[in-house]
Order: structure tokens, then C-alpha cells, then sequence
């Protein structure tokens, strides 16, 4: 693909069959239906995720009219039959597999790749998604969003195939309609538009320009306001980092600015050798389509069956105090799981932070609340669970985002360093600041983001307060993490054999003169 703008007397020869304003109607009419049907299509990928999961967590394992343990079966074996589902159907377009963001930034950098972008691997990817994230398996739907949005304005400049180009567009316009695609992807995952724009930017793209950011600004914010208006939350605040912050969470000292930059550290080191441990085990990932499909259903079986198990040996049951219903020390309703809890008006603290709704436990992770309304050893056993989760179903073959997973990891760790901070210098400390920090550096460790990452964290809390510790706790966690690995994301392109042509050539690459002068006097 050739993104620079061409001036030959062809192009001008077949510009000038169409008029000026017609071109500019069809590119912004383009960007408007974009954004209406990505919105669209997350509203109904999300719905129908929340329905399926909840559907696994209440009905069958809650409230079936069965025994505990044929309902723990049942359970297990709902999850793994989601997973089967999902890789089953991927099999029909195995460019569908994983968060396919990858393919995307291949794609921005001049690498054609039709049938990753072609709608049939577009419809693959929703329909594996619902039943890849309902599964309980540790994955998220944004990832695979940004790649339905890209998708979907394919289809826009080039047809259904991503091969026939129509009209007069040329691979500049493409580029600017599947770059606005994914901005409005990743903006109606979040409820961010500016942060989708910046994330496509950043992340995805490799050429951007002044009418990219329009088009991409128009698309974004036309999804999330479809995405509010068909939750029936217009006017209210709306999306899955809207957080109940409490008062005393929504300030920090100067005294702390220490102990947010280690946190940055940690978050983003563990988020690289993450990335280095999943590329060393798809490795050994099956090759053939029956094994890729058992291993799936297998690791959503086995995550399914340690959860029960983990929440039954370690975790116990708490019961409700409606007397403090109104304090930061509550345990949220909307996620507690009681599993086998007996006495009313109980939970187990385990279970309901491994399996009850994951948008609910990121939001209770990060505002700060679960630092005194867990205890600590619990959050650690979800830390540690969660962490292993991810490397085992990171590359399952099934459509998977990481971004879910690794935010609430983060927040995990976040909450657990606030704790012991809090022990060592015997005083208060506001959890939801660091909780923010650990998620934010999380994501900077796995996926290399800096602005994109933060103003995502911003714009979907609304916590400005927070923008300078956040800032350089991205940058430290960028820098050391780059000492350990690449981003997920260039590991994916390598693992696919895909080329990606970087704005630098590598150091090895280049050759001084002094190198070039030892060399002409060795073959002299």
C-alpha cells in the first residue's frame, strides 16, 4: 500500500471525473456511518456478553434448582462449551483469532493483509467474542473491537473482500477510514473518544494527518453517542471507567509521588514479562484445527474449575452489614458471588472477585474501595490467578482482548501496594490513586501506550487530579519495560511472520563511517 498522496496526471485525470464536494460529502458521510454502526455493533457485543456471562454466574452456578456440585459442574462446563463455540466459528476465518490488533497496525503500516480485513472475518470475530468473553476465560472485548471497527470501515472504502477498491479513493483515504474505524473501536469500548483518536494515533497508525484526526474524531464520537443513547444514558456518566470515587480518594501528597513511580516500575516490568512468557508459550500452542480448538475449550474448563476450587480453599464467606451500607468498607452487591455460602446475605470474597461481573470488579478495583473492604491476602490470590490466566489464554485461538485482564491485574496490584504502603509508613493513603497507576502502567508494560493510555484513564474517570502522577509512571514504565521485551503487539507481528516497517531503521542496521572504513580495510 502507497499512503503518500499521489500527483500524476492520472489521479488528476480521474479526480476531476468526480467534483470536489462530492468527494468531500462521500469521505465525511463515510466517517458518520462509520461511527453509527460501530456503536451499534459494541452495544450489542457488549449486551449480549453481559447476558451470557451473568447468565453462567446466576443461573447455572447460583441459582439452578441443583446440588452445589452439579451446579460447579454445570458451571465448568458451560465455560468450556462458550470456548469450543468461539474457536469453532474461528476456524472459518482463522485471521479472527486473538485481539487482531496486530492486523490492523500491519495494515496502517502499508502491509495489505485482505483477509484480516475482509467482513467475514469482521462477522467471525463478533460472534466469536461473545462466546470467547462469556466463557470466563481471562479476555476482554476491546481489543477485538478496535479490529471490528477497522473492519467495518473497510468495507467503507474497499467492499466486503478488503481487496476492490471503489470509487476514486486511493490508499490515503483507506488509511484515513480504517484508522478512524479503529479510534471509534477502542472509543465505544471505553466510552472515550479522544483517547480511541490518540490510541489509533499512537498505537495503530504509522501515517496520520490533519483530516485523519477530523474524520477520526467525527467517527469516535458518533459511536460512544450511539453507544449511550441505545444504554439510555445520554446526559448521565456512561462507561466501563466511570467510577464512584469517594472524596478522600480523588487526592494524593507530594510525599507519594515516590511510591507511585516504584508501583509504575513493577506494573510495567511484570506487563513486559508477561508479554515474554505468552511469546515463549505459543511456542508450543497446538498447530492442527481439532488441537487449537480442545486447547481452548480446555483452558476455559480449567480456569472455570480453579476458580470454584481456589474460592472454596481460600476464600470465606462474608456476610452483608446493613448498617454500613453507605461506607467505603462495603463489599458491592452487584458482584458478589456466595457460591456456597448458606447463611443469607453472605458472599465469598474470592469467588466474587474471579467470577462475579468483570466491568463491576474493575470499577469496585479501581476506586480504592477494595484496599478495606477486602482483605489483603484475598486480593493477592486474585492477583496471582489472574496474572496466569492471561499467559495461558492470551493466545488460545479465539478472538481475545488483553485490555480487560491486564487493567484489572493492575488495579489488583495497585489496591495490594497501597496496602502495604499504608503498613510501612502508618497512615492513610488514597487506594483509588493507586489503583489507577498500576492499571495505567499495566497497560504501558503489555502494550507500549503512553498519552493514548492516560487520557483513556482520564477521560473514562473524569479524575484530572491524577494526570502528573500518572504521566511519569507511564513514561518509567515504558522505559523499563522496553528493556525486557517489545510490545505485545510487534511480538504478535513476528509470531505471524508479518513485516512491519518501523519509522527508524534498527541500530544494527546503521553503519558509521568509522565502521565503514574498518570494513573497506578488512576485504582491501
Amino acid at each position: 500500500l502507497d499512503y503518500a498522496k499521489i500527483d500524476s496526471m492520472w489521479s488528476r485525470l480521474n479526480f476531476k471525473k468526480t467534483k470536489t464536494g462530492v468527494l468531500t460529502l462521500e469521505r465525511w458521510s463515510n466517517s458518520t456511518f462509520i461511527g453509527v454502526i460501530v456503536g451499534s455493533v459494541a452495544f450489542a457485543l457488549m449486551r449480549l456478553i453481559d447476558i451470557l456471562y451473568m447468565w453462567r454466574v446466576d443461573t447455572v452456578l447460583s441459582n439452578a434448582p441443583y446440588s452445589f456440585v452439579v451446579r460447579a459442574v454445570l458451571f465448568c462446563v458451560t465455560s468450556a462449551f462458550f470456548a469450543f463455540s468461539s474457536a469453532l466459528v474461528t476456524l472459518i476465518e482463522p485471521t479472527a483469532a486473538g485481539a487482531g490488533v496486530s492486523y490492523v497496525v500491519a495494515e496502517l503500516n502499508g502491509v495489505s493483509s485482505p483477509k484480516a480485513i475482509s467482513l467475514k472475518s469482521g462477522i467471525v470475530k463478533t460472534i466469536g467474542t461473545i462466546f470467547s468473553v462469556s466463557s470466563g476465560i481471562a479476555v476482554g472485548p476491546e481489543g477485538p473491537l478496535v479490529h471490528v471497527g477497522s473492519i467495518i470501515g473497510s468495507a467503507f472504502a474497499r467492499g466486503g473482500s478488503g481487496r476492490r477498491q471503489w470509487r476514486v479513493m486511493g490508499d490515503s483515504d483507506f488509511r484515513d477510514i480504517v484508522s478512524a474505524g479503529a479510534a471509534a473501536g477502542l472509543a465505544s469500548a471505553f466510552g472515550a473518544p479522544i483517547g480511541g483518536v490518540l490510541f489509533s494515533s499512537e498505537e495503530a497508525s504509522s501515517f496520520w494527518s490533519h483530516d485523519t484526526t477530523k474524520r477520526a474524531l467525527l467517527c469516535s464520537t458518533l459511536a460512544v453517542f450511539v453507544l449511550t443513547t441505545l444504554n439510555g444514558s445520554i446526559g448521565k456518566p456512561f462507561g466501563l471507567l466511570h467510577l464512584d470515587f469517594a472524596e478522600e480518594e480523588k487526592h494524593w501528597e507530594l510525599f507519594e509521588l515516590g511510591a507511585f513511580l516504584l508501583l509504575g516500575i513493577l506494573s510495567g516490568i511484570l506487563g513486559a514479562i508477561i508479554t515474554v512468557v505468552v511469546s515463549k508459550l505459543a511456542r508450543y500452542r497446538r498447530n492442527s484445527k481439532i488441537g487449537r480448538v480442545g486447547e481452548a475449550a480446555s483452558v476455559a474448563l480449567m480456569i472455570a474449575l480453579a476458580q470454584i476450587l481456589l474460592s472454596m480453599l481460600l476464600g470465606g464467606c462474608v456476610q452483608y452489614d446493613d448498617d454500613s451500607v453507605s461506607t467505603r468498607k462495603t463489599f458491592p452487591t452487584s458482584i458478589g458471588v456466595a457460591l456456597s455460602c448458606k447463611t443469607k446475605n453472605s458472599y465469598n470474597d474470592l469467588a466474587s472477585l474471579l467470577i462475579g461481573s468483570r466491568d463491576d470488579n474493575l470499577k469496585y478495583l479501581l476506586s480504592g474501595r477494595a484496599k478495606d473492604a477486602t482483605p489483603v491476602l484475598t486480593l493477592i490470590y486474585s492477583f496471582v490467578f489472574q496474572i496466569i490466566a492471561i499467559v495461558f489464554s492470551a493466545e488460545c485461538a479465539l478472538p481475545a482482548g488483553l485490555f480487560l485482564p491486564t487493567l484489572t491485574w493492575g488495579a489488583a496490584m495497585g489496591n495490594i501496594f497501597c496496602k502495604l504502603s499504608e503498613t510501612l509508613l502508618k497512615r492513610k493513603l488514597s487506594a483509588g490513586a493507586y489503583a489507577l497507576v498500576g492499571a495505567t502502567c499495566a497497560l504501558a508494560g503489555v502494550f507500549r501506550g503512553s498519552i493514548s493510555l492516560v487520557v483513556i484513564i482520564l477521560e473514562g474517570t473524569g479524575q484530572l487530579n491524577f494526570l502528573l502522577p500518572l504521566l511519569l509512571c507511564v513514561f518509567l514504565a515504558n522505559k523499563f519495560a522496553s528493556f525486557i521485551s517489545i510490545s505485545f503487539y510487534e511480538s504478535q507481528l513476528e509470531r505471524n511472520g508479518i513485516p512491519y516497517l518501523h519509522a527508524a531503521p534498527p541500530e544494527e542496521a546503521c553503519v558509521n563511517a568509522e565502521t565503514e572504513a574498518t570494513q573497506k580495510f578488512l576485504t582491501a
